[in-house]
């Protein structure tokens, strides 16, 4: 969950920057990638100048799926009640976004590489609220 959650907050860190940065060391302690398939999601967002507001915050909860769980390998499960906005430099949104909370849900794979767990992948998973509650 520790290292689920690192991952998590070097995303939401480098979302807070416009132009968002990609030099933040959580890229390369907390993914399997060193953050490469995060950066095709976040930099044409960057390139159009969106950052991320979290003016009423961010509660993740995250499981780990016992089930689905080995020495190597883990799945995790978060029901996010999500309080945050994109916002271009002039403050009006992002079309992808809306005021107020609302419910995103994730599944991501964590690996144990090199003695430390990373982050392997990470969707929507639109379930995760409906198996875990709001």
């Amino acid at each position: 969950i520790e290292a689920y959650l690192q991952a998590q907050l070097t995303i939401k860190r480098t979302m807070l920057t416009r132009p968002m940065t990609f030099d933040d060391p959580g890229w390369s302690l907390y993914f399997e990638d060193g953050g490469a398939g995060m950066r095709q999601v976040l930099q044409p967002r960057s390139d159009d100048g969106l950052a991320l507001n979290m003016d009423l915050g961010i509660v993740m909860r995250p499981w780990v799926i016992d089930d689905q769980r080995t020495d190597t390998e883990a799945l995790v499960v978060d029901c996010v009640n999500n309080g945050s906005v994109l916002q271009r430099q002039d403050g009006s949104l992002a079309s992808t976004s809306s005021p107020g909370w609302g419910p995103n849900s994730y599944l991501a794979s964590m690996v144990l590489a090199d003695g430390d767990w990373k982050m392997g992948r990470l969707e929507g998973w639109e379930d995760a609220c409906g198996v875990f509650g709001p």
